[in-house]
Order: structure tokens, then sequence, then C-alpha cells
């Protein structure tokens, strides 16, 4: 069954330069299948659209995919690293996540998702990133 929801994803990335906040919000939907949660929506950037799919299964697991004209996929697990190619209009970069922190809270009309982690592309430290996925409905 799919339901209607607003989803809101903000976050910071710490780095040699001041904090960066960001924040998107878009409709989506949600549903379950199989023990998991799936939550669609659009994201509009200046250069590309692209349609987003956030995966949470059980209380350690997420996973974040996006395509457009550039794609990504990351993935998140408590006390593990993840390595990735991370398509960019100035070609591919490898991208780590090392996730040190993940909260996954749901009720009947709200999931929230905060996930602290380390950010290396191709193989350096880039920054610590702070990351909340709200989604309402």
């Amino acid at each position: 069954m799919k339901k209607d929801v607003m989803v809101t994803v903000s976050g910071t990335q710490t780095s040699i330069e001041p904090d960066e906040p960001i924040e998107i919000v878009s409709k989506g939907t949600c549903y379950k299948r199989d023990g998991r949660i799936y939550i669609k929506y659009t994201e509009i950037t200046e250069e590309d659209s692209l349609d987003c799919m956030i995966k949470i299964e059980g209380n350690n697991y997420v996973e974040i995919v996006k395509k457009g004209t550039y794609g990504a996929c990351l993935v998140f697990k408590n006390g593990e690293s993840c390595l990735k190619p991370y398509n960019t209009p100035f070609g591919t970069l490898m991208v780590e996540t090392v996730t040190e922190d993940m909260i996954i809270l749901e009720d009947e009309d709200k999931i929230i998702v905060k996930i602290r982690y380390a950010l290396n592309i191709n193989y350096d430290h880039v920054s610590m990133c702070d990351v909340e996925i709200k989604v309402e409905g």
C-alpha cells in the first residue's frame, strides 16, 4: 500500500570550509514490502531532476539511490564503510561512506532517520556529514 508523504532531507558537511547546510523538501510516496520501507520522491536541482529512493531495512541499514543524468547510490550501516562509484559531470568518483552513528525512529505517521558519517572521495577524507531524513504523512 502506498501512502502520500512529505520528505525532508537536511544536513551539513563539516570540512575546511564552514558548515554548508542543505535542505530538500519534496512530495513522495512511502510503502512497506517484505519488511523493508521504501520512500520515493523527486529532487529538483538547477542541472537535473533526480528520481530518488530511500530503502530502510531494520534499524541498521539505509540505502539512498538517485537516478538522473548522473546517478548515485549511498549505503549506510552502523559502524561500517561502503565504497561506491558516484557519477558526476566531471567523471566517476569513488565515494566511501563510513557510518559512525545511525538512529531510525518510526511511528504511525512519521519516520525519522539521523545519520552521522565520514565522507571520503577517491580515498581521501573530505568531511564529516550529518543528515536527517523526515518522512511525514
